[in-house]
């Protein structure tokens, strides 16, 4: 496995801030510099940043949380809205997020310790179904509605088991 991929998996921060601290000699394997991020490690390397061991937890572990609207899906955000991260506890390991929700958007959302573990379920080819509820104004009519039943192509990505179907209608008010 990539050094960088290595430090990310084990938890210690994301694979492009490992990269970082790759390439400011900040990364150590079996007490020499590293010196690229794509130098490939194994689970019987030594690992260090900043005199820190650096381990992958054999443990997979998975969090739930609620997510409010008005909370970013993110790590960092350029315009400093609150994000999913500020609202884990400082105790916690570093968390990684499987998918996200849109930031006027509330539900579950799922965490891990594991990289991978996030990766194989975001996928859509894990062919995990996936609930929303929507509300939307105005309409929608029935060609739409079986369209998007009937397999749906985004950014050249087909999502199958998509199962649209509308719960209520509210009676729009009459200006």
């Amino acid at each position: 496995m990539r050094i960088a991929k290595y430090i990310s998996n084990a938890g210690f921060c994301s694979r492009r801030d490992a990269e970082k601290l790759i390439w400011q000699k900040k990364v150590f394997i079996n007490n020499v510099c590293c010196e690229h991020p794509s130098t490939k490690v194994t689970k019987d390397d030594q690992i260090k940043i900043n005199d820190k061991s650096i381990k992958i937890e054999k443990v997979i572990r998975l969090w739930k949380m609620y997510k409010p609207i008005k909370i970013i899906c993110t790590n960092n955000d350029p315009q400093n809205r609150k994000t999913i991260f500020s609202l884990i506890p400082k105790n916690f390991p570093r968390l990684i997020s499987i998918g996200r929700l849109d930031y006027m958007s509330e539900g579950l959302i799922l965490f891990t310790n594991n990289g991978n573990y996030a990766r194989k379920y975001e996928l859509p080819s894990s062919n995990i179904l996936r609930v929303y509820r929507v509300c939307i104004n105005g309409s929608i009519n029935q060609d739409d509605i079986n369209k998007i039943n009937n397999n749906i192509i985004i950014n050249k990505i087909e999502y199958k088991k998509v199962n649209l179907k509308i719960e209520k209608k509210k009676k729009t008010k009459n200006k």
